[in-house]
This record gives structure tokens, sequence and C-alpha cells, in this order.
């Protein structure tokens, strides 16, 4: 990646970021975590959407604001933190 990629990503986002943690929620969805706490697994599911859903129209013609591409990303930049990639078996 060249120093005008980089800077690229961190004007326009990065797709790939919001899709892993579109997956990590869906991961946690399907192992029944959220079932018993809130927000809950509807929740989850509608973020892992949005996420999914920006990150597509990022890649494909990246006509969003940046106050779009920014808080996705800060949202994505949460779930990686703080939802567990393996969480535990009911």
């Amino acid at each position: 990646m060249t120093t005008q990629d980089a800077m690229s990503w961190g004007l326009h986002g990065d797709p790939d970021l919001l899709v892993e943690a579109a997956e990590r929620l869906r991961h946690g969805i399907e192992m029944g975590v959220y079932r018993s706490h809130p927000p809950g697994e509807y929740a989850m599911f509608g973020m892992a959407r949005m996420l999914d859903a920006i990150a597509f129209s990022m890649r494909l013609d990246s006509a969003l604001h940046r106050a779009v591409v920014s808080s996705a990303t800060e949202v994505a930049h949460h779930v990686l933190a703080y939802v567990h990639a393996h969480p535990p078996a009911r």
C-alpha cells in the first residue's frame, strides 16, 4: 500500500473493515449470544446489514457522505474491539 492509498482509506474508509465487523456480529447471532442480552439479535442483525450496505456502496461508487463513512467506521472499530470473535456457546 502506498502512502497515497493509506491517505485515501483515511478519507474514504475501508469497506473490508465494515464487512469484517458485520461478519462478527452475524457470528454472534448464529451462536445465539444476543438472545438474552440487550439489544438482542434483531438489533445486531440490523447493524450487520447496515455495515454491509455501506461497504457495498463504498465499493460501488463511493458516493457516501464522509459522516456516514466515519460513523460506520467508528461502529466497526467498536464491534471488532468489544464483540468477541468466538463467543462462548450457550
